[in-house]
């Protein structure tokens, strides 16, 4: 089952039934990167997944909670997630796209 924590639960909604995937920026064995599109807002999104095996439970519950307070952050500086999903896949975190180059790539090039 998946149960949003950042936006009101009116019930279980599966991650496919909010955003649909363009495409993949990064698959590794720990987690996946992926750009969607909100099927609500119709906005481009990043989802940061990480499977149920990666973490404990405690930890993912942890990283849920973190998600939904960090949700609630209002700064200019910092991209806060905008959704927070968990189901039979693992937990997946929701950022609104910032368009830009990436910040690995910015600190290669100073």
């Amino acid at each position: 089952m998946v149960a949003a924590l950042t936006q009101p639960a009116v019930g279980f909604h599966s991650l496919e039934s909010r955003y649909s995937v363009l495409h993949t920026l990064k698959e590794e064995s720990h987690g996946s990167t992926r750009i969607a599109i909100s099927q609500q807002s119709g906005q481009r999104v990043l989802i940061k997944s990480r499977p149920e095996s990666v973490f404990s439970s405690a930890y993912q519950m942890r990283l849920q909670y973190e998600a939904s307070i960090l949700a609630n952050l209002q700064s200019q500086f910092v991209s806060t997630p905008c959704d927070c999903l968990h189901d039979d896949a693992g937990t997946h975190v929701v950022f609104p796209f910032i368009k830009g180059l990436p910040l690995g790539k910015r600190l290669q090039s100073q």
